[in-house]
């Protein structure tokens, strides 16, 4: 027979496994946002910098802010890719791939617009994992 201390064991058990789970659900609902803004927070300056740089015909000083711009990503990859559709990072990924190539050739327009096209995935990407945090709460 069970008796009075094994019940408080195994309702000891129970609260425990409870706040795992509520804290690794938390985890699973910040960790994404945290990473993807600590992120952008990390390459929007770069980009708005890239971007001066090529408006004012110097496209060849905004090759080291892309180069950055796809390291910063390059670190973050593997942790993104457990948390976003694949797809959406590697459009991203060539977007950026795209950008240093297009600047290594000097072509002002595309180049710009391949950058906002970066400013815009990235938004796209905070704004998505806000919505989800938003629908799980």
């Amino acid at each position: 027979m069970k008796t009075e201390q094994d019940f408080r064991r195994i309702r000891a058990v129970k609260t425990a496994a409870l706040l795992i789970s509520l804290l690794m659900l938390l985890f699973i609902c910040a960790a994404p946002q945290l990473i993807i803004r600590r992120a952008s927070e990390e390459i929007s300056p770069l980009l708005s910098s890239a971007q001066g740089f090529v408006l004012a015909d110097m496209t060849e000083k905004a090759l080291p802010q892309i180069e950055r711009i796809d390291e910063i990503f390059k670190e973050r990859r593997g942790v993104l890719m457990l948390f976003f559709d694949h797809s959406l990072l590697w459009g991203l990924e060539e977007s950026i791939r795209t950008s240093r190539l297009l600047a290594q050739v000097g072509d002002v327009e595309q180049l710009l617009s391949e950058l906002a096209g970066i400013e815009t995935e990235l938004e796209y990407l905070l704004r998505l994992n806000e919505a989800r945090v938003r629908n799980l709460l």
